[in-house]
């Protein structure tokens, strides 16, 4: 008898580890840091990922460091004194973040990047998009409807951001054989701080005062550079066609390129990756296995689990297919 409740106790001990391999809460408890978020394209990563994390039994507690640093830091202690099971990070400094990630790991919280790579970390996985591509397709959209012996104007993101450095990355290649060839020229280049249309204004009109030439084509590494340079043009009465490019399809550069202001975007489907990300995270949780593609990309320290999903191009060619029957933006948006 004694035998037999021994071995009782023990495969409940056993069986009790096995159920406690997975979330140790009632339900899985994911936090999610924001660099940033109220008034901003981020507000739809968020909703996505949270209602497909909920409709999956996940309780989500979202933090907005709104563009601090050390707020972001702070926030991640909270929701690892909240004790959750799985962090996700979108990182407002990619080497600062890699703090956040150490101490997650101590207290055996696994770790995704989300949209950014944080540097030297021991990151769990990477979910994001392309942004080689999206330069790639950038510059090739340039080359094919600018003029012969275009002058070129290219304002890249912020130095400071890894998205920034790899689309610009993504120009050079693209564009250096035209440039030895002569058949192009780049009459200017400057990074924009914090991806700014006011800062891409301000280096749009420095590029037209020191170069003082024609210019054929910007090559603006996102909508909002984008919205910049147009402002400014506008300001000088510049009526001729500059190809201009962009990237993130916000409203205001879809109402850009439908009146012909812009000449292209690169739209990123957020929704997909939200909602990716979302299901590993409850996966992870739940230590349940999960049929993603994965890469491997470096972060400086190791090798990176990553998915990083396809952009797309869009102009005035596919604008209506993909996003108004794609049901991207509303009729209500679209109206504003």
């Amino acid at each position: 008898m004694k035998k037999e409740i021994f071995v009782f106790v023990v495969v409940l001990f056993f069986g009790s580890l096995l159920f406690t391999s997975c979330s140790h809460h009632t339900k899985p408890k994911i936090g999610v840091l924001f660099h940033k978020l109220a008034g901003t394209d981020w507000e739809k990563d968020s909703k996505y990922f949270t209602e497909k994390a909920e409709a999956l039994g996940a309780e989500v507690i979202t933090k907005n460091a709104d563009k601090n640093e050390l707020l972001q830091y702070q926030q991640a202690m909270e929701l690892i004194k909240q004790d959750v099971d799985i962090l996700v990070i979108v990182a407002q400094n990619v080497n600062a973040a890699a703090a956040i990630v150490r101490k997650a790991k101590e207290h055996n919280i696994k770790v995704i990047a989300y949209r950014r790579m944080i540097k030297n970390a021991n990151l769990d996985y990477f979910l994001g998009f392309d942004l080689y591509k999206c330069g790639k397709l950038q510059a090739e959209y340039a080359l094919e409807n600018s003029p012969p012996n275009a002058n070129y104007i290219l304002l890249e993101g912020d130095y400071s951001d890894e998205n920034a450095q790899l689309i610009m990355k993504a120009h050079a290649n693209e564009l250096d054989k035209k440039i030895k060839e002569g058949s192009i020229n780049i009459v200017y280049k400057s990074f924009c701080d914090n991806w700014s249309p006011v800062e891409a204004a301000f280096e749009f009109q420095k590029a037209l005062i020191l170069s003082g030439q024609q210019i054929n084509t910007v090559i603006a590494a996102n909508d909002n550079i984008a919205e910049g340079v147009i402002n400014e043009l506008d300001k000088n009465a510049i009526r001729n066609q500059v190809i201009i490019t962009g990237m993130d399809l916000n409203i205001t550069a879809y109402k850009r390129i439908v009146n012909g202001q812009q000449g292209m975007s690169i739209y990123k489907p957020i929704r997909e990756l939200a909602e990716k990300t979302a299901t590993l995270a409850v996966a992870m949780a739940k230590n349940e296995n999960i049929d993603y593609q994965f890469i491997e990309v470096t972060n400086g320290k190791m090798g990176i689990k990553s998915l990083l999903l396809d952009p797309i191009l869009i102009d005035k060619n596919n604008i209506e297919e993909i996003i108004i029957k794609g049901g991207v933006f509303t009729n209500e948006e679209i109206n504003n």
